[in-house]
């Protein structure tokens, strides 16, 4: 996806500011925040919303994980689909390794439907024992 964010695995999702759903998994994903940064793995969030937004959303819900800001959907058009009707990405889950490999994802058309954090970390748990430079974890 060209993000090489410390190369850490990461899940990457799209958050909704004005989705209850959306808004329900990022708090799932803040919570559960300590355990992906133990497997060494980054969270990614993109949105359509501009980055002012987005920034004020993250601070309301103390999102520890960077949200990012694709006014344009020129990225996200690339690995989602989206919902012309809502203006905005279907809610989805990437999990890459640390080199930038797609190795899950996960498209839904609500973000109550998407695999939860746990889920998540057995992939990740997957691609680190996979890893022969992340046997240490």
């Amino acid at each position: 996806m060209g993000f090489q964010t410390n190369e850490r695995p990461r899940p990457i999702l799209p958050p909704g500011t004005t989705c209850p759903h959306c808004a329900a998994k990022l708090e799932e994903f803040a919570l559960e925040y300590a355990k992906f940064w133990e497997l060494e793995a980054e969270i990614l969030a993109i949105s359509f919303d501009n980055i002012e937004k987005l920034n004020a959303y993250g601070s309301k819900l103390n999102i520890p994980f960077y949200l990012l800001s694709d006014e344009a959907g020129e990225s996200t058009e690339k690995f989602t689909h989206v919902d012309v009707e809502r203006k905005a990405p279907c809610p989805s889950i990437f999990t890459t390794d640390r080199f930038g490999a797609l190795r899950h994802q996960e498209i839904a058309s609500e973000a109550h439907e998407l695999l939860d954090t746990g889920d998540i970390l057995s992939w990740l748990l997957l691609v680190q024992t996979e890893c022969p430079e992340c046997s240490h974890l």
